[in-house]
């Protein structure tokens, strides 16, 4: 079985698993990724390059680059010498922050010498039927497969 837990509440979320942030627009989604890595950085002892943050949209993917980034120079200022969060600043432009079809293209170029696909693969644009099939695919396979229950 799922926890469903508020979009607002990071750090009840358990960070020996993995996770979906699932929520309408404006509910905290954004509020809660950021806070997960950053508590995945302090706490977990996971490097950034280490965390893969896959988002719908390129303004998401955006916005969550600049305040994971703004989120993690506020902490260092608190604390200086935190050698995750210098570590995972230093490293930021190596960040697995990307839309699915970032994620899925990047996927394609690492693997199309064993799959023989060409190395310029094109990902089709039928945005609305990619986001029912992976949402479909959260909500069943991967729920199944990967969170605790």
């Amino acid at each position: 079985m799922t926890d469903w837990l508020e979009a607002d509440s990071p750090e009840r979320i358990d960070l020996s698993s993995h996770a979906i942030v699932e929520a309408s627009a404006g509910t905290g989604k954004t509020y809660t990724l950021e806070h997960l890595v950053l508590q995945l950085l302090e706490q977990a002892e996971t490097t950034l390059e280490q965390i893969l943050v896959v988002t719908f949209t390129d303004k998401a993917t955006g916005e969550l680059k600049q305040r994971i980034r703004a989120l993690i120079v506020e902490r260092l200022a608190d604390n200086p010498q935190h050698i995750a969060l210098r570590e995972a600043l230093a490293s930021f432009d190596r960040a697995q922050i990307m839309t699915i079809h970032g994620f899925c293209k990047q996927i394609l170029f690492q693997h199309a010498f064993e799959n023989r696909l060409p190395l310029e693969s094109e990902i089709s644009n039928q945005k609305a039927i990619a986001e029912r099939l992976f949402a479909q695919h959260l909500r069943t396979v991967w729920a199944n497969e990967y969170l605790p229950g």
